[in-house]
């Protein structure tokens, strides 16, 4: 795997700004950022109560190049999988949001997060 790529974003930015101005959860947002993605890994463990520390930034699986950002002060991480492992995921649907956020189920970010 390829060292990630970091890029820090500032509220004065006008990426980040198109998505301050919209009422956009962090996991709408890392589905957005760096397409096509899932939410997986630790974050996705965290949603389905299988691990007990606090996740702090949003895990995210993708076929594209493996990328940090910080962006208002969150931390997303993406981590790259071949096309043919970008399966397993499905649409949660978001109270108060009009989109639905690609999630990994359980058993696919448990095999994600041995990748």
């Amino acid at each position: 795997m390829s060292p990630a790529s970091h890029f820090s974003c500032h509220d004065h930015c006008s990426f980040c700004s198109e998505f301050l101005n919209e009422p956009y959860s962090t996991w709408i947002i890392a589905n957005l950022v760096h397409a096509p993605s899932y939410i997986s890994l630790e974050t996705a463990l965290d949603h389905y109560d299988v691990i007990p520390e606090g996740v702090f930034m949003t895990t995210s699986v993708s076929t594209n190049r493996p990328l940090r950002i910080t962006m208002t002060d969150h931390f997303y991480t993406y981590v790259s999988v071949k096309t043919t492992m970008f399966k397993g995921y499905q649409l949660l649907e978001t109270d108060g949001y009009a989109r639905k956020i690609k999630i990994a189920e359980l058993e696919k970010a448990i095999m994600d997060f041995f990748y």
